[in-house]
């Protein structure tokens, strides 16, 4: 799949298909988040390496801004982490985190089909 054409849909199609208690990333963890392990899962060839930071997602060739509700749910995933260290995030905690966002996204954005709203912004570099 071509990283440009996901969406915050994918990601919860994703992480609802997981069992609840299934740990989907690491808190803190730009190598080990979230939406890096669904990257690696259905984009990215076990060879190329993957990195989300705050802002952007950086693959081995390219790096991309995140979309505004990328951001927001990487940093609700960093806000569960409040001590130094591991700290696994459930698929549970995860979706919990999306729900709000998506709430968020439909009735104060007022964007009516939250499933749509693309991952990635504008490309920031290309090698």
């Amino acid at each position: 799949m071509i990283p440009t054409a996901l969406t915050l849909g994918d990601v919860w199609e994703w992480l609802d298909a997981m069992s609840p208690t299934t740990v989907v990333g690491t808190a803190k963890d730009s190598c080990d988040c979230p939406l890096q392990r669904f990257l690696c899962a259905v984009v990215v060839p076990s060879l190329q390496r993957v990195t989300v930071g705050a802002s952007t997602v950086s693959f081995t060739s390219s790096c991309y801004h995140l979309a505004e509700w990328a951001q927001a749910f990487v940093e609700a995933m960093d806000a569960l982490a409040d001590v130094p260290g591991d700290f696994p995030i459930t698929a549970e905690q995860a979706l919990m985190a999306l729900t709000i966002i998506r709430y968020e996204w439909s009735h104060f954005a007022g964007v009516p089909d939250t499933a749509i709203l693309p991952l990635l912004a504008a490309l920031v570099s290309d090698t």
